[in-house]
């Protein structure tokens, strides 16, 4: 279960959401994931979690209040007369009432202590004051009424299920869609290190026949690194000497 004061995996983004929601219905999406990013941000709320309440509330943003009354999540509306849902000058302030009432029911800090004027609905304030901070965790949990009596999110008991289902499809979505990491390139080594990591291993072995060299080891090593470095000059001096003696006799 998704806790509402959570925060999705780092894998999924606005734009894996914005993306699936193209997958599933065959179209860009109306409302884009990164208002409720922006929206959740201000509350300490899972803005997945948001953005999933808002496509059950409104039916994949095809509602009749999302599109008469920019409303988000049905705020305002009741079994009885849906009709009275709030109505929001803009898409960023309905997301952003969604927050503060979301924020409200799962008692973020964020909202606790802020004063009346700075609810987008009076409403929100009122649940506040009234005993709905924290009477949820998960979005599970969003459906159907508490142990009062009192009215959740939804009366649907099956509302935060829904918007559970939803956020685990889109997590899931969302690590499929990752590129698979790619292989570590090893750095390549140069001819004396392969030599010398070769004549490492060997000291061991001759350790356990002839136990004194096993004490010597670490001096072994050191000259068998010395010898190696002075053969490989060795040779590139000798490289250097052919190529002007061939030079010298092409004259």
């Amino acid at each position: 279960m998704t806790h509402v004061l959570s925060q999705p995996p780092e894998v999924v983004t606005p734009e894996i959401v914005n993306e699936y929601y193209h997958v599933i219905k065959g179209a860009e999406a109306p409302v884009d994931a990164h208002l409720f990013e922006i929206a959740a941000s201000r509350f300490g709320i899972n803005w997945l979690g948001l953005w999933a309440m808002s496509i059950v509330e409104t039916g994949w943003f095809t509602s009749a209040i999302l599109k008469e009354k920019r409303n988000l999540f049905g705020l305002g509306a009741v079994d009885r007369d849906p009709g009275e849902a709030a109505s929001f000058l803009s898409l960023e302030e309905a997301a952003k009432a969604g927050a503060q009432h979301l924020a409200v029911y799962a008692g973020s800090p964020f909202v606790k202590d802020l004063a009346e004027t700075s609810f987008v609905l009076p409403r929100t304030y009122q649940l506040l004051r009234w005993g709905w901070f924290g009477i949820v965790q998960t979005f599970v949990e969003l459906g159907g009424k508490d142990k009062d009596g009192k009215i959740k999110w939804a009366s649907n008991s099956d509302h935060g299920r829904q918007v559970e289902n939803l956020i685990s499809q889109v997590t899931q979505y969302a690590l499929k869609a990752q590129p698979p990491p790619k292989p570590v390139e090893l750095p390549k080594e140069s001819l004396w290190i392969v030599i010398l990591q070769g004549l490492k291993g060997i000291v061991p072995v001759v350790g356990k026949i002839f136990p004194p060299l096993a004490l010597y080891s670490a001096a072994i090593y050191a000259v068998i690194d010395i010898l190696i470095r002075i053969f490989g000059a060795l040779l590139f001096i000798l490289f250097l000497a052919t190529i002007y003696s061939l030079n010298n006799w092409a004259i």
